[in-house]
């Protein structure tokens, strides 16, 4: 049987609109097209220098076994001391010292601390609790990936701390949301603690504020706009401003100026004196008197 060039041609106009169809019935039967994967945001740490004003703090005396409790509703057989380093490293990698001790009952002794600052984690978490001291008595627990204790010295003299910053934010502990700036007179515990001001653009100001037994601090965190900025000394009232002296000048102690009776720095080889000039051509040089020693 011979087909005309003319059918060939409309059967492949049919195929291709019979295609057209069924790809139009696809999305329109609540196909989607693939998505395009959201871009992560990091934040922008800003280098800044926050003031802080430290009002007393207790004196303390720690001695005595370290003895934990761990809660009832956390399954952990065994906690880790780790000494040397601030407690706040995963899983202790930065510690200095490490020793694991196995519960009884859900109980546990440490007999002494070794030194330095320590921390406690319970066996199933990444943060330890810190600052741990001789002579705690401590009641533990599991929060995710934190260890969080009280009845010791970090959280029964806590100190009291207010933050405050020129252009608000949102203060974050130990990357606990802590609310917004300012905060007035929030409990710390002891040791070092993480602050985060996190403003409106995604910018951060850090800092590791080192809290006390029993003190009260007040930290204010500049505006990192002006912070960053060189900002000019005053002049003396009544007096010109300072020209330093020119380069390579001997700065004398006397109140001279470094032109007037400036001596050699100790330790400068002394300055040879130039050679007598040649005399001119056809002078009569006197000869030496013998005489004259």
């Amino acid at each position: 049987m011979n087909i005309s060039n003319q059918t060939l041609t409309a059967l492949l106009l049919v195929t291709l609109l019979l295609v057209g169809a069924a790809v139009a019935l696809t999305f329109a039967g609540g196909s989607e097209p693939p998505s395009v994967p959201e871009v992560e945001t990091r934040s922008v740490q800003i280098s800044v220098l926050p003031k802080v004003t430290r009002i007393g703090d207790q004196k303390i005396d720690p001695n005595g076994p370290l003895l934990v409790e761990i809660d009832k509703g956390t399954d952990a057989p065994s906690a880790t001391l780790e000494c040397g380093a601030t407690g706040q490293t995963p899983s202790g990698e930065s510690a200095a010292y490490k020793s694991e001790h196995r519960a009884y009952k859900g109980r546990l002794g440490i007999a002494s601390l070794p030194f330095g600052s320590c921390g406690l984690r319970l066996a199933g978490t990444e943060q330890a609790f810190s600052p741990v001291y001789p002579g705690d008595r401590l009641k533990c627990r599991a929060e995710g990936v934190r260890t969080v204790c009280t009845g010791g010295i970090a959280t029964e003299k806590a100190g009291i701390v207010s933050v405050h910053s020129e252009i608000g934010g949102q203060l974050f502990v130990d990357g606990q949301d802590s609310g917004p700036l300012p905060v007035e007179k929030l409990k710390m515990n002891v040791g070092n603690r993480g602050l985060i001001v996190r403003l409106a653009d995604g910018q951060e100001m850090q800092w590791t504020l080192n809290v006390n037994p029993g003190e009260q601090l007040v930290v204010e965190f500049p505006d990192p706009g002006t912070s960053q900025k060189p900002q000019p000394q005053p002049n003396v009232p009544g007096e010109p401003p300072a020209v330093p002296p020119p380069e390579g000048a001997v700065t004398p102690t006397d109140g001279t100026t470094p032109t007037e009776g400036a001596t050699p720095a100790e330790g400068t080889p002394p300055s040879v004196p130039a050679a007598p000039a040649e005399p001119p051509a056809g002078a009569t040089i006197a000869p030496a008197d013998p005489t004259v020693p």
